[in-house]
């Protein structure tokens, strides 16, 4: 009898061991835990290079943006970045097309071990969504914007190269 009741016990063990192993697993790969790194790039960059799930709040010229890498195991880091607040001041227009809005990101692990997340000038380039197209937007309008100023300009070298053919 001793016997059936130890090798019931182990049995429950072994189960209830299991469905932790489970549970633990899933918050994991569900990214619901990640580690929060605060305003600390090293955390975060050693996080996006392990493609661990981390949170990132950075200040760059005023704007604050919250990066958010997921767990994977693929060869893909996956990496969200949304424009949480614009710099107090800047135009209602550039606060209302890029505030709130985020984009998703898909980056070769391997480029992750050649360099580091925050040292990337092309990190653009493996990013899709709202805050991309926005930015983008933005420096058509601005370039634009630069090329009307400058047209009376660019009018008067073109009657003087015209004038001296």
């Amino acid at each position: 009898m001793d016997l059936l009741k130890d090798k019931q016990h182990r049995t429950n063990l072994i189960l209830i061991s299991l469905f932790l192993i489970i549970i633990i697993s899933s918050l994991y790969f569900s990214n619901i835990l990640k580690k929060n790194c605060g305003e600390d790039k090293s955390c975060f960059d050693n996080a996006l290079k392990r493609c661990s799930g981390a949170v990132l709040t950075s200040v760059s010229s005023g704007n604050i943006y919250i990066y958010e890498s997921y767990s994977s195991f693929s060869d893909d880091c996956k990496l969200k970045i949304t424009m949480a607040k614009a710099t107090p001041g800047s135009e209602l227009a550039l606060r209302a097309s890029l505030e709130g809005k985020s984009m998703k990101c898909v980056i070769p692990r391997s480029r992750l071990q050649e360099q580091s997340f925050s040292d990337m000038d092309d990190l653009a380039e493996f990013c899709t969504g709202p805050l991309k197209e926005a930015m983008y937007e933005m420096i058509v309008q601005r370039m634009y914007a630069l090329v009307i100023s400058n047209l009376g300009n660019i009018s008067l070298e073109a009657r003087k190269v015209a004038a001296g053919v």
